[in-house]
């Protein structure tokens, strides 16, 4: 059986599952990797290769890191002489432009983290947790000039379990993408694959959240309080302000208590083995794990008996912002 040749194309770490599976799997050969450039991470801001680059360098992979697709015609170019069959795309960061949806003999599939036409965007993960989505999925498509609107291929299901953040989402979704890549490629070449056209009455969009929108309003219900944080976590990360230390919240969770009826939204009520208890909207949220500036994760309760105790005693008003 002859091999199918593939270029790969993606970045993050999410991406990486999926390399891994295609480098290990027989009768595939993959001829290029295409990535974002090496970027400035860390304290240091030292260039650092994607973790896809990273892969395929110690594979021995030729790898292209065009600024812009679009603009780098000599990187257009090389992938034509490439000749793939398919250019498979994850997380890969860029649109792209007619010319590379044109140059793979059979098509560009991508792997998406969402059931579409459901999360259309770069975001599809986060926003399936922050709006309290108890299933999303993989689908694979055929790539068009679109935003995730090409014809859909395969879909697999996955339950967002209660403290499932938009890490934990994640990391369970790539190491599902591998093996929903090449059943959908077993699919196309044996034919028992259809494309599906999506409805696109019934799309939704996942834009980027900003860091500014990592903010908590406590006004909100406990609840929709605690799938923001779960979103937003590991990046941006939920924050909030207590005598001007900026604090990042880890684990949180929803508890089963009645308020303090003159209590007010963001008003802590209490400090215990559990956590740190926070008066809602509606309903009270425990603070489990946090984050204070300059230090790491630790029990939220181990911070609040230093910081917030002894303003508690004294039934002294304690609120976050």
């Amino acid at each position: 059986m002859t091999a199918l040749r593939l270029v790969f194309m993606g970045t993050p770490d999410f991406s990486v599952p999926c390399l891994n599976t295609l480098l290990e799997a027989p009768h595939i050969e993959i001829v290029a990797v295409v990535t974002q450039p090496d970027r400035p991470a860390g304290r240091g801001k030292k260039l650092t290769p994607s973790p896809v680059k990273i892969v395929a360098e110690s594979h021995g992979i030729t790898v292209l890191t065009p600024e812009r697709l679009r603009r780098e015609d000599d990187i257009m170019q090389a992938l034509e002489d490439l000749a793939p069959d398919y250019i498979i795309t994850i997380a890969f960061g860029q649109i792209l432009p007619l010319r590379v949806l044109e140059t793979p003999k059979k098509g560009v599939v991508n792997v998406h983290a969402s059931l579409l036409p459901e999360y259309r965007g770069a975001n599809p993960i986060q926003w399936a947790v922050l709006d309290g989505k108890t299933e999303t999925g993989l689908t694979t498509m055929f790539s068009d000039e679109g935003v995730d609107t090409g014809d859909m291929l395969l879909k697999r299901s996955l339950p967002i379990e209660a403290d499932d953040t938009t890490g934990s989402l994640s990391d369970k979704l790539a190491q599902m993408a591998g093996d929903v890549l090449l059943e959908t490629l077993a699919g196309l070449e044996n034919g028992s694959l259809t494309p599906e056209k999506q409805d696109d009455a019934l799309a939704t969009f996942a834009p980027k959240l900003k860091k500014e929108e990592a903010s908590i309003d406590w006004t909100a219900s406990a609840t929709v309080i605690k799938q923001r944080i779960q979103a937003l976590t590991p990046f941006p990360s939920a924050k909030v302000t207590f005598e001007d230390v900026v604090l990042k919240l880890g684990k949180v969770s929803v508890v089963e208590a009645t308020p303090a009826s003159e209590a007010v939204a963001g008003q802590v009520l209490e400090v215990n083995k559990q956590g740190i208890w926070v008066q809602t909207g509606d309903g009270v949220l425990c603070i489990e794990s946090l984050q204070p500036a300059g230090k790491g994760m630790m029990k939220a309760s181990d911070w609040g008996r230093n910081a917030l105790a002894s303003k508690l005693s004294e039934n002294k008003m304690v609120s976050f912002q």
